[in-house]
């Protein structure tokens, strides 16, 4: 974007006021920006509500498995902390990157 703006004002005369063409590529770069911090704010709330959803069932099977009987390995940990171990490894969305 920046070689078309400069190659756009090469070929116009020069003159004082803002053209149309300059208002049209500082809105692009503005929208190009714009979609980059939407993607992190959805990002960032998705994994936010994601992680206190996780917290929140955990602290549920906790208080679940404190009034049954744990089933407690001989190393001291229990089952279902292992269960929840392994469902924390997070798979990229782009399938070439797994």
């Amino acid at each position: 974007m920046t070689t078309i703006s400069t190659g756009v004002r090469s070929s116009l005369p020069r003159i004082s006021y803002v053209k149309a063409i300059d208002i049209y590529l500082v809105m692009c770069f503005v929208f190009v920006f714009a979609a980059l911090l939407e993607y992190a704010a959805v990002n960032y709330t998705y994994w936010g509500q994601r992680a206190k959803k996780k917290a929140k069932k955990m602290k549920e099977s906790n208080g679940q498995q404190n009034k049954q009987s744990p089933a407690i390995k001989a190393d001291g940990v229990s089952t279902n902390e292992e269960i929840i171990e392994l469902q924390d490894i997070r798979m990229s969305p782009i399938p070439s990157i797994r």
